[in-house]
């Protein structure tokens, strides 16, 4: 017994420490491997560069399903590189084979790499840079089981593909200070509550339709049209709001909608 009367705890009772997949480099297949996933990549060809940063691209899914964790890759690898580009074919034909990918480096994400035309896809976390600067067309659209998305905050995103149509269970207050464009229902149906894009000038069909949470979307002060399906289903307590000033002279929505203005200028 111990010097205050109890049990001690052997080191054999001990909860054992957390262990996670290490990445290794196969130089005779050239590939990268955690045990479960194995990528094609171009370390073989050399880094890849995005932006500011260099590192690696995973090009090919070769094998794996379920979790993907690159959290601990610069340090498995011990090349002081990170995976920072998801480009090449990938998940592109397989979307049944990711549920979660926490993959804080990475900076841009190749056309449909993990989204498409077609529902059902598991995912429902995904996690990249805070530096995330590009998603390319039909990533994120039509994954019903998508609930978080991180970072929400994303300063040098100029992509004008960010789609997240048909994501019905997302949440969250969404900051793309860059962005000019978004497509067509680029958040049609989420739970999203807020989004800020002080650049957004083109503001496309169905992009906030059904948005029931959504209460506020800023967008650029020169922003004059927009279709009468883009707020449709949003709650009455909804404000489109131009940078704080009143709706820009010419200010038409193509038609009936329950739009709203700043306050000061048009009210539902």
């Amino acid at each position: 017994e111990g010097l205050s009367g109890d049990a001690m705890v052997e080191p054999a009772d001990l909860p054992a420490p957390e262990k996670h997949a290490v990445w290794t480099w196969d130089e005779k297949a050239q590939t990268l491997t955690d045990g479960n996933w194995t990528f094609a990549c171009s370390k073989a060809g050399g880094l890849v560069t995005v932006g500011d940063a260099e590192g690696i691209a995973l090009t090919e899914h070769r094998a794996g399903c379920g979790d993907l964790d690159l959290l601990t890759f610069r340090d498995d690898v011990c090349e002081n590189v990170d995976v920072i580009k998801l480009t090449g074919t990938l998940f592109r034909y397989k979307p049944d084979v990711v549920t979660n990918v926490c993959a804080p480096a990475v900076r841009y994400i190749d056309h449909r790499i993990f989204g498409g035309d077609t529902g059902g896809r598991p995912l429902k976390t995904a996690e990249f840079s805070p530096d995330l600067q590009w998603i390319d067309g039909h990533n994120f659209d039509y994954c019903p089981n998508l609930e978080v998305f991180l970072p929400t905050d994303l300063p040098k995103m100029t992509s004008s593909q960010v789609n997240f149509n048909g994501c019905t269970k997302l949440t969250g207050d969404f900051s793309l200070p860059l962005v000019t464009v978004l497509p067509s229902g680029a958040f049609k149906g989420t739970g999203i509550t807020s989004l800020c894009a002080p650049s957004l000038a083109d503001i496309s069909d169905q992009c906030f339709d059904s948005c029931t949470k959504l209460t506020n979307v800023t967008v650029q002060g020169s922003a004059n049209t927009i279709p009468r399906t883009t707020i449709s289903g949003v709650p009455d307590n909804f404000i489109l709001d131009w940078l704080g000033v009143d709706a820009p002279a010419g200010f038409t929505t193509y038609g009936e909608t329950k739009s709203f203005m700043p306050a000061n200028s048009l009210s539902p």
